[in-house]
């Protein structure tokens, strides 16, 4: 068996689509000009993960762990704009003091879902995939 054959076969969930056809329904990631350039580069790997997944599914879990401690990196750049001398937070603290400078454009319970699976993918019990499930 060939290194292709093993690792280049669509996964038994998108055999039936193309390649093409599965990466089509990859959203497309618009950041404000004012994005750091470290967070536009960790969504462009977030991006490649979730394509190669139409090969390994499970790489859709590491995609969206990345996404969500890109998030958290990027709450920390924000926070430090308006108190340069903030060391790094984490997640909920980030969320609140984000919150009461009104710096989000999402409800609090959408936050606060995204804390759950940070605290998930950065703590996990046990070994699980979500993969085409989540």
């Amino acid at each position: 068996m060939t290194f292709s054959e093993k690792h280049l076969q669509p996964h038994v969930f998108f055999g039936q689509l193309t390649f093409e056809e599965y990466c089509s329904n990859i959203p497309e990631f618009y950041f404000k000009k004012e994005v750091p350039n470290d967070v536009i580069r960790n969504f462009e790997v977030v991006e490649k993960l979730l394509a190669l997944s139409y090969y390994e599914y499970k790489l859709i879990d590491e995609a969206y762990a990345k996404a969500i401690h890109t998030f958290e990196m990027s709450m920390n750049i924000r926070l430090r704009d308006f108190n340069p001398k903030t060391r790094n937070q984490t997640f909920k603290p980030l969320i609140s003091r984000l919150t009461n400078l009104n710096l989000f454009d999402t409800d609090l319970q959408t936050l606060k879902h995204l804390e759950f699976m940070r605290n998930h993918y950065s703590h996990p019990q046990r070994h699980s995939y979500g993969g085409i499930m989540v």
